[in-house]
């Protein structure tokens, strides 16, 4: 638990109510807390691009894990949905099968990014997009689940993926992160064009590492790095509700003068 901020750190809005703020969101089991951090207006606009990802990307995968929620009743009606399976039986007859959600075989998602386009010289205005990588399938998991209903193949869909809400959560976990550590006059922020959906690259500011790297034990490190005098803030993320993600870094922005002297 951070100390208060007592204004937006998205507008800058003081006379207003301000509610806390997770830096990882909580429904990605995040504890870190900056009290009096958002408006209502921002955590609306916040909680919506984050619940794509926890909800639409993850949201199976969270239930499987046992990761935090404030809704059980919609996570146990998201595990008892039925979608449409298609396939074929042992005779070679195309079928297509109902099933429930929490009875598929994993299959979790992930997005691999790029170093930031900021860090390479890349221009502002290219978006690069990131490479979707989908978890190995349990093979005896998949057998069991084809032979209960006698099929001999069968075509499962990964989750839904929204790249924008992803990297746009990426933006606000750095964000966040970097006003918790040095205060809202200690840094220049980059990234609230995309946080607030300004249209612009999901890349430039927010990426991986080239080439990928685990996550590392800390979720949150902090860096500076000099370019042109100035030092450049980088915040490291490993979302470890999903330890096989890889590590992320975004670039939030340019640290105030005192801080670049020291």
């Amino acid at each position: 638990m951070y100390p208060p901020v007592k204004e937006c750190i998205y507008c800058g809005a003081r006379e207003v109510p301000l509610g806390r703020e997770h830096v990882i969101p909580r429904s990605l089991n995040g504890n870190v807390i900056l009290p009096k951090a958002s408006c209502k207006a921002h955590e609306r606009v916040t909680s919506e691009f984050e619940a794509h990802v926890s909800r639409g990307m993850y949201g199976v995968h969270r239930a499987h894990e046992g990761t935090s929620t404030r809704r059980p009743k919609e996570r146990s009606d998201l595990m008892l949905r039925t979608i449409q399976l298609e396939g074929r039986d042992k005779q070679g007859n195309s079928v297509t099968v109902p099933a429930r959600l929490g009875d598929l075989p994993r299959m979790p998602v992930h997005i691999q990014l790029r170093s930031p386009g900021f860090l390479r010289g890349v221009r502002s205005d290219i978006d690069e997009g990131g490479t979707l990588h989908v978890d190995p399938i349990n093979e005896k998991e998949f057998a069991s689940f084809r032979e209960k209903f006698g099929l001999a193949s069968l075509s499962i869909p990964s989750a839904t993926l929204d790249p924008r809400a992803f990297t746009r959560t990426l933006a606000k976990i750095g964000h966040a992160f970097g006003v918790a550590e040095l205060g809202v006059k200690g840094f220049t922020p980059f990234l609230l064009p995309l946080i607030l959906d300004v249209p612009g690259s999901n890349t430039y500011y927010v990426g991986g590492f080239d080439p990928q790297i685990p996550q590392s034990e800390s979720e949150l490190i902090i860096r500076g790095e000099r370019l042109n005098e100035a030092t450049i803030l980088v915040v490291e993320i490993s979302l470890h509700f999903f330890r096989r993600l890889p590590r992320y870094q975004v670039v939030i922005g340019q640290a105030a003068a005192r801080l670049s002297e020291a």
